[in-house]
């Protein structure tokens, strides 16, 4: 008798797809991570300092003197600045626990590292948009000093330290955790407005202590914040987010570093 054999039906598991508008975490863990990177950084400054100030034989006995100290001395300044690369490490660390849940998960689909439908002429609009309106306010309100422009003052290794930072480590660090992380886990929550808006704030919020002094800078800090978060929101991927960061970051640090020649050029040509 001739049998036939059937084929054996596995049933496969059922996985929903991988969406950055999806995250598997929610809003507690996007301000976990928000404190988490700023406990992370004033930690590790703060170890790196007081490190560099028992190495050179320093004691100090108030707080007021210490952080006179941390603020005035070039060498200190410079170990505070560089302390920054390991934090911002520890905080993308964090950030990945969170995004892959542990390793489960893919780590740049989680996030979406697509270019959005972003196209060159578009980086080149949103870039124009935001100088145009720095310059326009920096003109009406001239800014004063503030911590930034003494740490950069302070020495040329400072300054390169800086430079290196902005355009090499803050970009993707600050994206991964605002526009990564904090967003996604706001909009599951809130929805888009209201994610918008909070994450756009705290992004301002945590460079207050570096610019108290110019309430003009934190206004464009915001509307940079408001820019990134608006396009990570349309285009539903952090890369685009990403690449603007580090264009309008990249082009402050090449005009930073190109003033003394500029400076010096134009009193050369000067009559």
């Amino acid at each position: 008798m001739e049998t036939t054999q059937q084929p054996i039906e596995t049933e496969l598991p059922v996985t929903l797809e991988t969406s950055p508008d999806r995250p598997h975490w929610g809003a507690l863990a996007g301000i976990a991570v928000w404190i988490g990177s700023i406990a992370l950084l004033v930690i590790t400054q703060g170890l790196a300092i007081s490190g560099y100030a028992l190495f050179s034989g320093r004691e100090y006995s108030d707080n007021a003197a210490f952080a006179e100290f941390a603020r005035t001395d070039p060498t200190a300044i410079i170990v505070q600045v560089a302390s920054t690369l390991p934090a911002h490490l520890l905080t993308l660390g964090l950030c990945v626990l969170v995004i892959t849940a542990f390793f489960q998960k893919p780590f740049w689909s989680t996030i979406g590292w697509t270019s959005g439908g972003v196209k060159v002429w578009h980086y080149v609009a949103m870039m124009f948009i935001f100088f145009v309106a720095a310059l326009t306010l920096l003109n009406l309100f001239p800014p004063g000093e503030d911590d930034l422009d003494r740490i950069i003052k302070s020495s040329t290794t400072a300054l390169y330290l800086v430079g290196f930072l902005a355009v090499f480590s803050a970009p993707f660090v600050e994206e991964v955790v605002y526009r990564g992380v904090m967003y996604p886990g706001f909009l599951k929550k809130m929805g888009m407005p209201l994610a918008i808006t909070l994450t756009t704030v705290l992004f301002a919020l945590v460079h207050v202590p570096q610019y108290y002094e110019n309430p003009i800078k934190i206004a464009l800090l915001t509307l940079l914040s408001f820019m990134l978060t608006a396009l990570r929101a349309v285009t539903g991927s952090l890369l685009p987010a990403f690449i603007l960061h580090t264009l309008i970051n990249g082009t402050q640090i090449a005009l930073l570093l190109a003033e003394p020649l500029i400076r010096r050029y134009t009193e050369t040509a000067a009559p």
